[in-house]
């Protein structure tokens, strides 16, 4: 980081009071910035966008948020900004551990049983698997478990009403992907908002299984994608729901077809530990922890 950034980063640290309550919406903190202060901020922001690259999962939902008034940021937007670093301050070792091992999930409840009459519709199809890539090697006699939890937050946007969408990717236990970001369209239902995420899920993962298989490492078994809405898990399975509009219809036979051709498994998880809720909305401190002490150390 350049030095001037760093000189930044530290005077703004020594202003931030991360107990201090800022009052975003009373009238002294609706007025815009000037063009240094503008300039100041969206540093902050590039800088903690390069830590949520880097792993700083914890903070992907309050950085994504304060990056959409990047262009005009008032005065409220600047003191959530300093509050965040404040955060950072507080707790700077926060971290992700590599792991092979397979996760575990409390409370985790078995996978539902698709019927495979269900997925004929699709007919005989399969994963496409370039015959050019290398031939697969295999870390011991184990092949690496890929798993994605999977969440979204129905019109969260109070502006647009769109929804938010999250999840996190693990190769093993560890978060390798995540991402946190507001939904193109807006969705009229938490089901539909769901299979939103669920469809940009398993975009992410068919990308990161070619990754994988690219790099000479063994990717046979199917990903497991949780979610904790279970209408999305059993209408993935069953052919008993009809999705009229176009644009959600598509995120529904995407994630169908994905389970037909064996490359996704949607599977039920207990909402209190889907840990992807950290990217959906702000929590309470003490729920905020929680979430974070789950994917992080």
């Amino acid at each position: 980081i350049p030095r001037r950034k760093l000189d930044l980063v530290r005077e703004y640290l020594t202003r931030t009071d991360l107990e201090a309550d800022s009052e975003v919406l009373s009238s002294p903190h609706r007025f815009p910035l000037d063009h240094i202060e503008r300039r100041h901020y969206q540093q902050l922001i590039g800088m903690a966008n390069w830590l949520v690259t880097m792993g700083r999962l914890d903070i992907h939902h309050a950085v994504t948020t304060l990056a959409r008034y990047a262009s005009e940021p008032n005065h409220g937007h600047m003191d959530r900004a300093l509050r965040l670093f404040g955060y950072l301050k507080k707790f700077p070792m926060k971290g992700i551990v590599m792991d092979p091992t397979p996760p575990t999930f409390e409370n985790f409840e078995d996978e539902y049983k698709p019927d495979p009459d269900d997925l004929l519709l699709y007919g005989e199809v399969e994963e496409e698997i370039d015959e050019g890539l290398p031939t697969p090697s295999t870390l011991g006699d184990a092949e690496l478990q890929i798993t994605a939890v999977v969440d979204a937050n129905h019109a969260h946007d109070r502006v647009t009403r769109r929804s938010i969408t999250s999840y996190v990717i693990f190769i093993g236990s560890s978060p390798i992907m995540w991402t946190c970001k507001r939904q193109s369209v807006v969705s009229t239902s938490t089901y539909e908002s769901e299979f939103r995420a669920l469809r940009h899920a398993t975009e992410s993962i068919i990308f990161l299984r070619y990754l994988l298989r690219s790099l000479g490492v063994a990717v046979n078994s199917p990903t497991r994608v949780l979610t904790d809405n279970m209408s999305a898990m059993m209408s993935s399975t069953l052919r008993k729901t009809h999705i009229s509009a176009k644009h959600a219809a598509l995120s529904y036979h995407r994630v169908r077809e994905s389970i037909a051709a064996g490359i996704i498994t949607v599977e039920h998880i207990d909402g209190n530990n889907n840990f992807a809720d950290l990217g959906t909305k702000s929590h309470p401190v003490h729920r905020h922890h929680e979430l974070v002490d789950m994917v992080m150390v």
